[in-house]
């Protein structure tokens, strides 16, 4: 299942954003979205909204993802989600044997710098040492350590995100 949710993310990128929708690519699309949904309903969707004790979160997977074009994908993704969910984004991160690259980096700065204002609490999870080390950078970067906390599990980070 690990290596078909990047697949599908990489495929669904290419699809979405390169502007070729011949009848056949746009099929193809559908029956794409078709099979995400089904993903998202069995709760395997590495980008989704839960709900966790009457809270609305962002949660993005990024475990187990190897592959730097992946996590960048996966980024593109869940951007587009924390524009839908409106204010006070409360988005749970999953990093576990995730490898980050200096691409990846660079990205999630922009986008953390962008989103800053929206952002009501973030929880990282799967954060090694010399990931902690990158998320501070980021954090300084973004202006947002007052929002941030690392989890050694998702329901911690679950619970802290539903509080007040």
């Amino acid at each position: 299942m690990m290596i078909i949710i990047p697949l599908m993310v990489c495929i669904v990128k290419h699809f979405a954003f390169s502007g070729y929708f011949t009848a056949l690519k746009n099929q193809f699309f559908c029956i794409i979205l078709d099979v995400l949904k089904i993903l998202d309903q069995e709760g395997l969707m590495p980008v989704t909204f839960i709900e966790h004790k009457g809270r609305k979160i962002l949660y993005t997977d990024f475990s187990s993802m190897r592959n730097p074009e992946d996590t960048l994908a996966l980024s593109d993704i869940s951007d587009k989600l924390y524009q839908e969910y409106g204010d006070n984004v409360r988005h749970l991160m999953n990093f576990e044997n995730t490898v980050i690259s200096p691409e990846f980096f660079e990205k999630v700065k922009k986008l953390g710098k962008k989103n800053v204002a929206k952002c009501y609490k973030d929880a990282f999870v799967g954060i090694t040492k010399l990931k902690a080390v990158l998320l501070k950078g980021y954090l300084m970067f973004t202006s947002g350590s007052r929002t941030a906390r690392v989890f050694e599990d998702i329901e911690q980070a679950k619970d802290w995100l539903a509080e007040n």
